[in-house]
């Protein structure tokens, strides 16, 4: 989410959770982003951003971690999550052919 227009892009993770699916699906998104949007990402202290440098070098996008229990350094993505979830059970229950091609 950015944090001054709110703007929520929710990224697919086809192929798990792990480090390296995150930052492939992360890159292949926000590279589709306009330059304002992309200029860095806050991430909280989860393990499935671990190849952060990476994402960085491929991306040219800084990743800021948040300091252990402060969230108040997180952005509103907390609040999204209910949201997140429910677009999911939503693409769930729809056929495969309606859905959007791209991730």
């Amino acid at each position: 989410m950015e944090r001054s227009t709110r703007y929520v892009v929710l990224v697919r993770l086809a192929n798990g959770k792990s480090a390296p699916a995150v930052r492939k699906a992360l890159a292949k998104r926000i590279v589709t982003l306009p330059t304002e949007l992309r200029r860095s990402i806050t991430w909280d202290q989860g393990k499935e951003l671990a190849e952060h440098v990476r994402f960085n070098v491929d991306t040219g996008v800084q990743i800021y971690f948040c300091d252990p229990k402060s969230p108040c350094q997180r952005s509103l993505d907390t609040q999204q999550e209910p949201l997140a979830a429910r677009i999911e059970r939503e693409h769930q229950r729809t056929p495969a052919s309606v859905l959007p091609q791209t991730q």
